[in-house]
């Protein structure tokens, strides 16, 4: 099964990526994960056209980890 959980890193606070990704699918799901590996980064340049950034030149990095339920 495939789940995609949007984030954003809190880096102000000290949270890491793999912090945010724990974080944010307990919040969605309601079921605790840990982090078997992170299987791929993206870089993605765009303008963005709509919104509060309409207009401004975009930089955005994603991660992607593959997760699995902790064992109890």
């Amino acid at each position: 099964m495939t789940i995609i959980i949007q984030s954003v890193v809190q880096f102000i606070l000290g949270e890491t990526a793999e912090d945010a990704v724990k974080r944010e699918v307990l919040e969605e799901t309601g079921i605790v994960y840990e982090i078997d590996h992170l299987a791929v980064i993206h870089e993605n340049f765009f303008d963005e056209n709509q919104g509060t950034l309409k207009g401004v030149d975009c930089h955005e990095i994603a991660m992607y980890f593959l997760v699995k339920p902790r064992r109890s």
